[in-house]
């Protein structure tokens, strides 16, 4: 092991870290040595007396780096090179500061303060933090009283229509803002309800077949109303299945009404149905159905899963725009 001791190339003091250039010094950087310090402090006046002499004393502002690198720095004590106060922080750079951070020394906050100010000079008045951002109905009160809620008797302006008409639609008070199975529909409800349905195409019955909102379309002369019925006639087309559409229709009775019901497909005598959930009136649907006669339910993606996967493997996951006729 060396036992041979080191001098400081700046300060002479036993030096203790050796940088990458070879040179040993009593400091882990350089910057943070007393006398390198001094001296360049000491440059940096000489520079700044020849530049006063030059531009004159105005070229400065008050409080820049004449005024730091007069201080004189001992041995052990270590001075703010911002402000020239007492440093206790070290920052990564080197430097000694005031303060943990930076920004926060008074010497930094000033030119910082001068630089904004300098900034807004000769700008137009819109562009001063003093005006900016002033709302134009800063102060003002708004007015009530235009619109009432004939519900609850809320006060809104007539200007705000899209807001009071939001509000009555759902207001708490309004039975027209119950869930869609707990309202209750007149007559005249439903005739304008079936009227809108019809203009706008959704639901009744195509070609004979049930509306709803899947993927429908024609395969080799079925009409499917799915994805999932595209599915299931595919499957039993391929295994040559004497598949069928029924158009027969069965009466059941909902909530003390005579209705129809038509199964989707017939089968060998066997009728079979597809949905995707139970709804009351699909289960009495199925309690009603001649006890002479077969209906077979397929419910829900667990059930259909075996056609799914069958018409996958062969036609890709895009079957119903590959077999659709257009």
């Amino acid at each position: 092991m060396n036992n041979e001791t080191h001098t400081c190339v700046y300060c002479g003091q036993p030096a203790t870290h050796q940088f990458k250039n070879g040179k040993w010094c009593c400091c882990e950087k350089r910057q943070s040595c007393p006398a390198n310090r001094e001296r360049v402090a000491k440059a940096i006046t000489l520079r700044h007396n020849e530049a006063k002499e030059k531009y004159g004393t105005g070229f400065f502002s008050k409080g820049s780096l004449i005024g730091r690198s007069e201080i004189h720095v001992s041995h052990g004590d270590h001075v703010c090179v911002y402000c020239g106060g007492h440093a206790d922080y070290q920052l990564k750079n080197g430097n000694w500061c005031c303060h943990e951070k930076k920004n926060s020394c008074p010497e930094i906050k000033r030119k910082n303060a001068e630089g904004v100010k300098k900034a807004h000079q000769g700008k137009p008045e819109w562009f001063n933090k003093d005006t900016h951002h002033v709302s134009w109905n800063k102060g003002l009160v708004m007015p009530k009283g235009d619109f009432t809620c004939q519900f609850c008797g809320i006060e809104f302006l007539n200007r705000d229509k899209a807001f009071r008409t939001y509000h009555e639609r759902h207001c708490e008070k309004n039975p027209d803002a119950l869930p869609i199975h707990k309202r209750v529909f007149t007559e005249k409800d439903r005739k304008v309800l079936s009227e809108r349905a019809k203009r706008n195409k959704i639901g009744g019955y195509e070609n004979g077949c049930k509306g709803g909102h899947g993927k429908k379309g024609y395969y080799k002369g079925f009409y499917c109303m799915s994805s999932w019925e595209l599915a299931f006639v595919y499957y039993h087309l391929s295994q040559q299945h004497p598949i069928e559409q029924c158009r027969e229709h069965f009466e059941y009775f909902l909530d003390g009404k005579k209705r129809t019901y038509t199964p989707d497909f017939k089968i060998d005598g066997v009728y079979y149905e597809i949905k995707n959930y139970m709804r009351p009136e699909t289960q009495s649907k199925i309690d009603q159905f001649p006890k002479d006669k077969k209906l077979v339910l397929i419910l829900g993606e667990s059930e259909n899963k075996k056609y799914i996967d069958f018409i996958t493997e062969r036609e890709g996951p895009d079957f119903c725009k590959r077999l659709y006729e257009h």
